[in-house]
């Protein structure tokens, strides 16, 4: 069980479990064969080195997957790049200045452009635009909005203790 867990189970299911089930077999036909108790020394020891024996084989015998092989890709250059710097970074020196000297450009088809003027807002709309220039202030907003909270008359809270008394009364019957 060499290498560092990967594929533990299997090893274990074909190295161990095996080895296990011929010392025990070992053990029980040396004890069967000198008609002496199961867990008496000599078939714990058959039994044992008939274990450790097969367990060595079956160790050697299963070398182990052969690592699967990683493809080389080639990196781009900004990708080169960044991997220099980093490794500049690492190194501790001091860089003064960092310099883009490639310009990256996008392709025009995937450019969005609005040319389509937005339509002004009538004089009654409850709509805000957050970004027209000419917009009111938050604080502007605020005040209308504090101004409407206390103009307003809030509607009576009724007092519906009855109605919960009789619903948890209900509640109660059909419980029992």
């Amino acid at each position: 069980m060499r290498g560092n867990g990967e594929g533990i189970i299997w090893r274990l299911a074909f190295e161990f479990a095996p080895a296990a089930i011929f010392g025990s077999a070992a053990g029980f036909a040396s004890a069967t064969a000198l008609s002496l108790s199961r867990f008496d020394v000599i078939p714990l020891s058959t039994g044992g080195a008939a274990f450790a024996v097969s367990w060595l084989i079956l160790r050697r015998l299963g070398g182990g997957a052969d690592p699967l092989p990683l493809a080389n890709f080639d990196q781009s250059g900004l990708e080169r790049e960044l991997a220099s710097l980093a490794e500049e970074m690492q190194r501790g020196e001091e860089l003064d200045e960092l310099v883009l000297e490639d310009e990256v450009l996008l392709p025009a088809e995937d450019e969005l452009l609005l040319e389509d003027a937005l339509a002004t807002a009538q004089e009654d709309s409850r709509v805000i635009r957050l970004f027209d220039p000419a917009s009111e202030t938050p604080g502007h907003l605020q005040a209308r909005i504090d101004r409407h909270l206390r103009t307003t008359a809030r509607p009576e809270l009724s007092d519906a203790t009855q109605e919960l008394h009789e619903a948890l009364s209900a509640l109660r019957q059909s419980l029992r």
